[in-house]
């Protein structure tokens, strides 16, 4: 895999990812939901846990802890989390793309669907074991399945579309 390659698929990758992840982010409707009495649960997460981190309990809580000192909105300034996010994006656009250099098929279609099985696979590796273990509901897990798997099918087709025009 060439350089100008490599760095066109982390660039063309992120984008893609970015934008697939807002649309299942924001568009369709996640099960998550607010609490309604929030004062009271923040309470007894701080008086039930050590800090930040995961937690589940036999009887089927599992809580994702992440309290800032101030308990600031984390909603105010999101800047960072989507720099973040995109940068987590352009390396998974790099990454996807040197699965797609190793693979046999030169077709586009061929290396999206490539990717596109990656992407059930992993996604069946972790959000199935979210639904098993820990009860995420299923509406939860389709969701992120959906996101992982379409996100990296249409990068897929465009990687595969960059892949032929780059050879030419």
């Amino acid at each position: 895999m060439n350089a100008k390659f490599a760095i066109a698929a982390a660039l063309a990758g992120g984008v893609i990812l970015f934008f697939w992840g807002f649309v299942t982010h924001s568009v369709i409707p996640e099960p998550v939901k607010a609490f309604t009495n929030e004062q009271a649960v923040i309470s007894a997460i701080q008086a039930g846990t050590s800090g930040n981190g995961m937690y589940f309990s036999g009887k089927g809580l599992l809580a994702a802890v992440s309290l800032g000192p101030r308990l600031d909105d984390r909603t105010e300034d999101i800047k960072p989390m989507l720099i973040r996010e995109f940068l987590a994006c352009c390396l998974i656009g790099l990454l996807l793309a040197m699965l797609l250099a190793g693979a046999r098929s030169e077709s586009v279609l061929g290396g999206a669907v490539m990717l596109g099985v990656a992407a059930v696979a992993a996604a069946f590796g972790s959000e199935f074991s979210s639904w098993n273990w820990y009860g995420v509901s299923a509406r939860f897990v389709s969701i992120e399945a959906l996101d992982l798997i379409g996100g990296w099918f249409l990068t897929g087709l465009a990687l595969g579309l960059l892949r032929k025009k780059l050879a030419t």
